[in-house]
């Protein structure tokens, strides 16, 4: 029985016969209204949308003009009713057959009474208000088109959203990730009182045209019941339409403009709404097929040209995803914020929010915040062909190499050295001069003198320590004034610093996860000027982490549009609150109590023409960020 006032409406060309269909079909329980008329009754022109036309056919085998020309223009003016013919039983596959256009019941004339009940009966089950399901789910996709768009809604959306253009076709182009087909959803969504079924057609995985009908066929029965709502149109998303081609492009344009074949059920031929996505390159649309979307036509934008909004965004996907499961949100801190503006984001907002989805469901539930450490990235840019397959966005340029002795080519990083060098050797020499001062005093004390040989022997090793790392350094930098650059396989080189520290990793008995590009591992560089910088730093990582602490090594390849590349390596590490430095090999300074073994680190790496930043803001963990340049992935 209905929940809603149907609207039924009896059409014969005499008025005996329509009343007694009408007496028949006013049976059905449940509250309705019916309208009676002839096929050309003007009644019919200003009455109000119906949800089931009772329709005699009986007479059209000798003239069906006034029948067709009513189912076509009730049928465009209101797609989505329900139809029943009724006509001679001698005359039913006829009428089937010439009225092909309507996804219609067919009942023998003069009809039983319960044969005609069950057949409006049925229609109207169809025709029942939105269900529980489908209504949240139209709120979800509101709430998600809020967090995409609201910072930077396109200026032609208020167009698109009109009611009197709903019907018109619609063009989504931009960069893959942007919300093409979260903009076309929300636009078929929206645009009209009665929301039909939404049918995506991935267009990149067929290139016969038969292969793309049968998509469709299946779309539109799989929606079922909810194809045939009363007002309602089929929305039909041609996904990547500029991926088919010149000869699949022509026929939808055929069928944009004359309809789609009969071979597809009726449902999917009344009603349609096309819809199409496709890339920004003006050479990949067929230009009579774009003409066809002339009228309607939305540019996304990527998120590089947006980074303004990635605060915002993050803050509203981790506050819907917490409210979903019944929590407080957590929110992502400010160095966290920081890093994320600055990635490339080749996938655009659908990357981020699967970043952001992918942290959230991986933090810890005691955490109150999210930190650079929490962060899950994938281990590595998608294969081609997957849904984040337009070309990456251009990583931040690395600091090119400046001509000659590039760890001293500025003042400030010679200040920076200086002060390095004299905070390191400072250090043991107040503790040799205090102790020597005391010297005489206590000369005869035995265990005075042990101490003080033990002393001035551990901070003889360090000053020496000091100087050799100097020498290093100088000998580096006299190698990298006419730079060698090869192809370094950056995920074995990892691999085999990573198998180096096995020994310390296993003592502390430290986790270590790592997520290394095997697709494209290469960096380019000097080998002999790299290893000794990584290799520093994944020391101090693994002297520097607590005991059953974490570490945490990724690398990821990034190409840039115009052919530039990078390859980024991060080291992440829990340190111990109020740890002290020097904890593991007592020759080894911490890397947060110096800044020797970083310049040291960062003049090699920059003399290969990359950069160097470790972020030690939080008390409680580092990150160590490497950029270099990187061979093209093609």
């Amino acid at each position: 029985m209905p929940l809603f006032e149907a609207s039924i409406w009896i059409v014969h060309r005499e008025p005996g016969p329509r009343s007694a269909l009408a007496r028949m079909a006013g049976g059905v329980r449940g509250r309705h209204e019916m309208l009676l008329g002839t096929p050309s009754d003007p009644n019919f022109e200003s009455a109000a949308p119906p949800h089931v036309v009772v329709l005699d056919v009986s007479s059209a085998a000798l003239d069906p003009e006034p029948e067709l020309d009513f189912a076509r223009r009730i049928s465009q003016r209101h797609p989505g009713c329900a139809w029943i013919l009724v006509a001679e039983p001698v005359s039913l596959d006829a009428a089937a057959l010439l009225f092909d256009a309507l996804d219609a019941q067919t009942i023998a004339y003069p009809p039983d009474a319960r044969t005609l009940q069950a057949a409006v009966a049925t229609a109207l089950e169809a025709l029942q208000p939105l269900p529980l399901s489908r209504r949240i789910a139209r709120d979800r996709l509101l709430e998600r088109f809020a967090r995409w768009f609201s910072q930077s809604e396109p200026s032609e959306l208020a167009l698109v959203l009109g009611p009197r253009l709903a019907a018109e076709p619609l063009l989504a182009r931009g960069e893959r990730g942007t919300g093409r087909g979260l903009l076309l959803r929300y636009a078929h969504a929206v645009s009209t009182p009665e929301t039909g079924p939404f049918v995506r057609v991935s267009c990149a995985e067929t290139t016969r045209s038969d292969q793309l009908l049968a998509q469709i066929d299946d779309g539109v029965r799989a929606a079922g019941s909810y194809a045939r709502r009363a007002g309602a149109r089929l929305g039909l998303w041609l996904e990547d339409v500029d991926r088919l081609s010149e000869s699949g492009q022509t026929r939808v344009l055929d069928w944009i403009e004359f309809g789609l074949p009969s071979v597809l059920p009726p449902s999917a031929r009344v009603g349609v709404r096309w819809l199409a996505s496709a890339g920004s390159d003006p050479d990949a649309l067929d230009p009579r097929l774009a003409l066809a979307f002339a009228e309607l036509t939305i540019q996304t934008l990527p998120l590089r040209d947006r980074p303004q909004i990635i605060e915002t965004f993050v803050a509203d996907t981790a506050q819907a995803w917490a409210a979903t499961r019944h929590e407080a949100a957590k929110p992502f801190d400010a160095p966290t914020l920081e890093l994320l503006r600055g990635e490339p984001w080749s996938g655009n907002l659908a990357e981020l929010e699967a970043l952001v989805v992918r942290t959230l469901a991986h933090a810890s539930t005691e955490a109150e915040t999210i930190r650079v450490l929490d962060l899950r990235f994938e281990p590595g840019p998608p294969a081609p062909g997957t849904s984040l397959d337009a070309p990456p966005a251009p990583p931040a340029a690395p600091s090119p190499p400046p001509p000659a002795s590039p760890s001293l080519a500025d003042d400030d990083r010679v200040a920076r050295l200086a002060a390095a060098v004299a905070h390191e050797v400072r250090n043991p020499l107040v503790s040799i001069r205090t102790f020597s001062q005391l010297l005489d005093d206590n000369y005869a004390d035995e265990e005075f003198r042990t101490r003080f040989g033990r002393l001035v022997a551990e901070d003889i090793r360090r000053i020496e320590d000091v100087v050799d790392r100097l020498e290093q350094m100088g000998e580096a930098s006299a190698s990298t004034a006419s730079p060698t650059e090869t192809a370094i396989d950056m995920t074995a080189l990892l691999e085999g610093l990573l198998d180096e520290q096995r020994p310390n990793i296993q003592s502390k008995r430290l986790l270590v996860l790592k997520e290394l590009d095997r697709a494209h591992p290469e960096a380019l560089g000097d080998p002999e000027v790299l290893r000794p910088a990584l290799t520093g730093l994944l020391a101090h990582a693994v002297d520097e982490a607590p005991e059953r602490g974490d570490l945490y090594l990724t690398s990821r390849h990034h190409t840039a549009t115009e052919g530039r590349a990078s390859m980024r390596i991060l080291i992440r590490y829990r340190v111990a609150v109020g740890s002290e430095p020097g904890r593991g090999d007592p020759a080894r300074p911490s890397l947060r109590e110096t800044v020797l073994d970083h310049v040291r680190a960062e003049s090699a790496i920059r003399s290969q023409g990359g950069t160097l930043t470790i972020d030690t803001t939080q008390a409680t963990e580092t990150l160590i960020v490497i950029d270099l340049p990187a061979p093209p992935s093609n």
